[in-house]
């Protein structure tokens, strides 16, 4: 029944594009209501049991973080926090809930979502020829500066489409649809994302690695190589990042600093300004500099932005623990993919790949 339920949710998901969804708030919609529907048949079938103590620890500090965070207000009886929290706070116990939820006969909803995956990559490799219908337009960026920028599928951004059909492509091969790869690649490679393209390479680079522990070991030693290696050339390498490593210095120096446009002396580092704030405080504090002010596009440094040291501490080793603890070589892939993806794009903020990581991080754990 879960896997139904997940199927029902990704084709409505794909189907949005008739109403302009795209990547809007709509998606994000969709996506809590496929994860509350599975929690509900959880809680009406074999009941719901969150027994992830590393989980239970993260969602107690994500209400302490955001209760100490700047500008509070009272609500429900006293209970105080800023009111830019309560949304991301609701997210958050919902989609940890469903990930305890999430039984492994879920699995069967992975052919759909690989295909679901294929008609979008078909879609995308159509719009790069210039084949589209003009009902889509409005779901669609049309900045000029955007490479690529027709060539979405219903995923509302060239960027967001390339990173979201990378995420599949392991799981393709997973259920050996040789036949779609192709489709897939090209599908990444017309939407001119470097993220995407990177992301993708790096996790189907990373599955030889993943068969066992010694391939591991073998698979960190060439990736440290490769690090210092780019590392001592970063002088000679040219990245076109639009504007995001000035927003990143200055997300560092926020971090470090107290607010700016307030009164408060106090640092916010540790704990962090309270889930949500970035969206709301850090525009405020540099009004002419950076590239996006809405999202920081990096997942990571929005992490340690909102929730300090220890939130980006839980992060790391929740993804870890999940990633690397379960036996699926390719649904480790598929996560290995959206984790770099989230180093430049805001992968988590969006429905489907926000959805899927949470599904796959729930079919990879251990009973």
């Amino acid at each position: 029944m879960q896997s139904r339920i997940v199927i029902a949710g990704i084709i409505l998901y794909s189907c949005s594009f008739l109403f302009k969804f795209g990547a809007s708030n709509h998606s994000l919609a969709i996506a809590g209501l496929i994860a509350i529907s599975l929690i509900l048949h959880s809680l009406c079938t074999k009941g719901l049991r969150l027994s992830n103590k590393v989980v239970l620890a993260f969602l107690v500090y994500v209400l302490f973080s955001s209760w100490q965070a700047i500008k509070p207000i009272s609500l429900l009886g006293g209970v105080r926090l800023p009111y830019y929290a309560w949304l991301p706070i609701f997210m958050i116990f919902v989609y940890a809930l469903m990930y305890s939820s999430i039984k492994k006969e879920a699995i069967q909803a992975i052919p759909c979502i690989v295909w679901v995956g294929f008609i979008a990559s078909c879609y995308c490799l159509l719009q790069y020829l210039g084949i589209d219908q003009p009902m889509l337009d409005s779901g669609r960026v049309d900045n000029s500066f955007v490479l690529s920028h027709n060539v979405t599928a219903w995923f509302g951004h060239p960027v967001y489409a390339g990173c979201s059909i990378a995420m599949i492509i392991p799981l393709a091969i997973k259920i050996r649809k040789w036949f779609m790869l192709p489709f897939f690649v090209l599908a990444v490679l017309a939407t001119k994302s470097d993220m995407a393209i990177g992301s993708m390479v790096c996790s189907l680079a990373a599955l030889p690695f993943l068969v066992n522990k010694h391939m591991a070991f073998i698979g960190i030693a060439l990736l440290l190589v490769i690090c210092s290696l780019l590392f001592i050339n970063r002088d000679k390498i040219k990245v076109n990042d639009n504007g995001r490593f000035e927003t990143w210095s200055n997300m560092v120096s926020d971090i470090r600093n107290p607010i700016a446009f307030n009164d408060y002396d106090k640092k916010f580092g540790l704990f962090g300004r309270g889930l949500g704030s970035f969206k709301y405080m850090f525009h405020i504090e540099h009004p002419q500099g950076g590239y996006q002010k809405l999202q920081a596009h990096n997942e990571y440094l929005q992490v340690l932005y909102e929730l300090g040291v220890i939130g980006l501490g839980f992060g790391v080793l929740m993804l870890g623990i999940n990633i690397f603890g379960g036996n699926d070589i390719y649904i480790k892939s598929s996560l290995i993919c959206v984790c770099l993806s989230a180093l430049g794009i805001y992968v988590w903020q969006l429905g489907f790949t926000q959805f899927l990581t949470v599904f796959l991080l729930g079919l990879n754990k251990k009973d």
